[in-house]
């Protein structure tokens, strides 16, 4: 794939045509045709779905351009949408996914081969994770290859049984795994990072402050970046996904929102300074970032965004920065 922008495959298969069974929601799709795809997928093979990198940028205030610091691997369906897939999570049991995340790991490698220079974030549910034998595989990955990271994500499937994901539970678990995984040389990132639901929501601040010791590196989660800029991502399907106009949200609780996460950010800074954030967000403006003076990209070499300002996620990215 081009390595400016996550470019979607240009041959749409036939299971994502009108009525085709790939069109129908997860529950409603053929499961075995799913798992088949997924198969082709771990293969090496077309399948209908494929992973995309979207690159990560800083700014360098040194030259004033954006460039590209890391990459992150992404399930897509191979329809154009650049979407992910839900019927992935809803079909594949834990053997199919732990052999797709091994799969990624390979793909990591393969990336790193051609270009050592940018690491490759890879994405894992913590239960899977927990499993030993993919557990040693990614430690040996990590140590063989130190530009591969694994980030850490908030879900987790209690059934083999065709369901939709639920949130973590058992958070202990996570840190004991990430103090033994730092332990090995693996560097984390903690996805999705968001305060707005308080304990309902397993990565909140106080979990972040908890297993930050272990992390190299924290993501804040775009829903509570959309209340905070009120600006929707540059995405296909924005408004329909959030389902909220930002400039709609009530002035005291974008406040509120604005005032816990200053909080946040300095308690982690003051305990962890090198701590990196990445913003989840395609905001490349330097208006929009004076909404939060305290996230400012274009001042902070510790800030990162994803995206871009085009729906491709990015448009402007190149080799290694020059400097802060």
């Amino acid at each position: 794939m081009d390595r400016e922008r996550e470019v979607v495959p240009r041959r749409v298969p036939d299971h994502y045509a009108v009525g085709g069974e790939l069109r129908k929601p997860p529950m409603q799709a053929d499961g075995g045709l799913v798992t088949a795809e997924v198969e082709e997928l771990i293969a090496q093979r077309e399948s209908s779905f494929y992973l995309a990198r979207q690159p990560i940028l800083k700014y360098s205030k040194r030259d004033g351009c954006w460039y590209k610091v890391y990459e992150e691997l992404l399930l897509r369906a191979r329809n154009d949408s650049q979407m992910f897939p839900a019927c992935f999570v809803y079909w594949t049991n834990a053997d199919q996914r732990r052999r797709f995340s091994e799969y990624q790991l390979i793909v990591a490698e393969t990336l790193l081969k051609e270009d050592p220079d940018c690491p490759i974030h890879v994405n894992f549910w913590i239960p899977d994770l927990l499993d030993e034998a993919l557990k040693a595989k990614v430690i040996d990955y990590c140590q063989r290859c130190p530009s591969i990271w694994i980030e850490l994500t908030e879900f987790q499937k209690n059934s083999d049984k065709p369901c939709f994901p639920t949130m973590l539970e058992n958070r202990e678990r996570l840190v004991v795994l990430a103090q033994e995984l730092k332990a090995k040389g693996v560097k984390l990132s903690l996805d999705d990072v968001n305060d707005h639901n308080g304990d309902k929501y397993p990565y909140n601040y106080e979990f972040a402050l908890q297993i930050a010791e272990f992390v190299d590196e924290i993501k804040l989660d775009i829903k509570m970046l959309v209340m905070i800029y009120e600006k929707l991502p540059d995405i296909p399907d924005a408004a329909r996904i959030f389902k909220f106009a930002p400039d709609a949200i009530p002035p005291q609780d974008r406040n509120d929102i604005v005032r816990r996460l200053q909080t946040f950010l300095s308690e982690i800074w003051t305990k962890y300074p090198n701590m990196l954030i990445c913003l989840e967000h395609s905001i490349q403006s330097k208006a929009l970032f004076e909404k939060f003076p305290g996230l400012n990209v274009f001042d902070d070499a510790r800030i990162s965004i994803q995206g871009g300002e085009t729906w491709n996620w990015a448009k402007i990215c190149g080799p290694r920065p020059p400097g802060p």
